[in-house]
């Protein structure tokens, strides 16, 4: 199943503006940019997960597939940027560098948004449930990173304080943590990550969007690696 899709009526003046594909067909401009979605969501999901190797299949085919037909300069600035992220994705040796280069990628498509004056819609996505329990909590921190990812591409300022706002509302409590086996460097994440999600909240600057997604979902993933299968996600 496919998450975070965009609203198609949208998509096609995106494509249109952002890439020059006027002339595109719909369902062929919905398919390319949901592609390209898919792809940088599956980065995101392995670093989250603590996963280096689930990075390089769609980091690989961000890199090397064929460009569009109609490239403007400008465009073709955009969509470079895009393939040296995900030329850094590929070389990452850490889920850290791996994030910072996830985040760039989001950052770019955002960028080229703006530059094109082009407003992305997403499918509307109920926040997960807030029962004290560890799977439902695990729920609500991916739920918030995929809106926060909303927040980087649209840009959408609804999206990323939609994420940003539930993070801080869900901090992972250190008892649970250590019911699991995590000790103190898991809970020093945890804490970081609820400190991360303060920030997000009150900055409006993408670049420190980006910066603070990366060091989240790289926390995130970390954290992941040190606790095992013990909780569940």
């Amino acid at each position: 199943m496919r998450t975070n899709n965009y609203n198609v009526a949208v998509l096609t003046v995106f494509v249109s503006g952002c890439i020059g594909l006027a002339a595109a067909q719909e369902t062929d401009v919905a398919d390319h940019m949901q592609h390209h979605n898919d792809a940088m969501i599956a980065i995101q999901r392995s670093i989250i997960a603590g996963s280096l190797d689930g990075v390089r299949e769609p980091a690989r085919w961000l890199q090397e597939h064929d460009k569009p037909a109609g490239l403007t300069a400008a465009d073709e600035d955009f969509i470079d940027s895009v393939r040296a992220a995900a030329g850094a994705v590929l070389e990452a040796d850490s889920l850290e560098a791996a994030a910072e280069a996830a985040s760039q990628m989001g950052l770019a498509c955002g960028n080229c948004h703006l530059a094109s004056g082009v407003t992305v819609e997403f499918d509307e996505v109920d926040r997960p449930s807030d029962k004290e329990t560890e799977k439902p909590h695990m729920q609500r921190h991916q739920w918030a990173a995929d809106r926060m990812w909303e927040g980087l591409i649209g840009p959408s300022q609804t999206s990323w304080h939609r994420g940003s706002d539930l993070l801080f509302e869900s901090p992972v409590k250190p008892d649970v943590l250590a019911r699991h086996g995590g000790g103190d460097e898991a809970i020093g994440m945890s804490r970081r990550i609820h400190q991360l999600s303060a920030n997000a909240t009150v900055t409006s600057d993408p670049g420190e969007r980006a910066e603070i997604f990366a060091e989240f979902i790289a926390n995130c993933g970390s954290c992941h690696v040190e606790l095992g299968a013990r909780v569940g996600r």
